[in-house]
């Protein structure tokens, strides 16, 4: 059963002003996500923390050391998926 919660992140994740295209290494299919660049000074650490948020039906296989492409870049998945709730998980990316 679709709710009007899965319908209003589908339609956001399809908005080309808020989701982004996303090529992963283990699917021949493209998918869509939101991509955060953020800022972490409580990590005590500098940099970014770089992820996407994505539907975890989508990337249910995804491993630490597999390859997502986001905007033309290629980044190596740098942590197990993060479970945000029932439909949506965050997956940590770093550049090797």
């Amino acid at each position: 059963m679709t709710t009007a919660f899965d319908t209003a992140i589908a339609d956001m994740l399809n908005d080309p002003n808020v989701g982004v295209d996303v090529s992963w290494s283990e699917s021949p299919i493209g998918k869509r996500a939101f991509f955060f660049e953020e800022y972490n000074p409580e990590l005590n650490m500098e940099g970014l923390s770089i992820g996407i948020e994505v539907l975890s039906s989508d990337f249910s296989g995804a491993v630490p050391g597999q390859e997502i492409t986001v905007k033309g870049t290629t980044y190596k998945i740098k942590s197990p998926l993060k479970k945000i709730d029932d439909l949506m998980s965050i997956i940590e990316l770093s550049i090797d």
